[in-house]
């Protein structure tokens, strides 16, 4: 019986980073403007992209983490390696890296928890509600 249910969590896995993929890819715009004044601005300007002069009042006092713009600026010089960034390219990938990311936490949060469910068919509902819930997915390829 192990086995059979071990088969089975291999398979939501599998269905989970399709759809993941999936949705990277066919996910287009953003959720709130933030998205580009908190993350892609900072790091045109660190890119020499544009000027700081139309940043936001967060640049310059400084309340800014930089961690993620520090991602962004790093995929942009790696796919500068393969092909001329643009942005559109630059947005798939890091909506690619948030949703591995998300896979992960997935993940690590099914391990942690799984043990502690004894009935059967709840188990199998906190796996496919962990990987499959369709707002989750739909959330998870944001690129903030």
């Amino acid at each position: 019986m192990k086995t059979r249910t071990l088969v089975q969590e291999k398979h939501i896995y599998l269905i989970s980073a399709i759809v993941l993929v999936l949705t990277s890819i066919f996910s287009v715009g953003y959720y709130h403007v933030d998205e580009h004044y908190q993350l892609l601005e900072f790091a045109a300007f660190k890119l020499n992209l544009r000027v700081d002069t139309n940043l936001p009042w967060e640049y310059f006092d400084q309340i800014r983490p930089a961690l993620q713009p520090a991602i962004v600026v790093g995929l942009y010089k790696i796919i500068g390696l393969f092909t001329t960034p643009n942005p559109f390219l630059t947005a798939f990938f890091l909506r690619l890296l948030s949703a591995g990311f998300s896979f992960l936490s997935m993940y690590l949060m099914y391990i942690l928890y799984r043990d502690k469910i004894s009935h059967p068919t709840l188990k199998k509902w906190f796996l496919i509600l962990s990987f499959l819930l369709w707002f989750s997915i739909y959330n998870n390829v944001s690129i903030i």
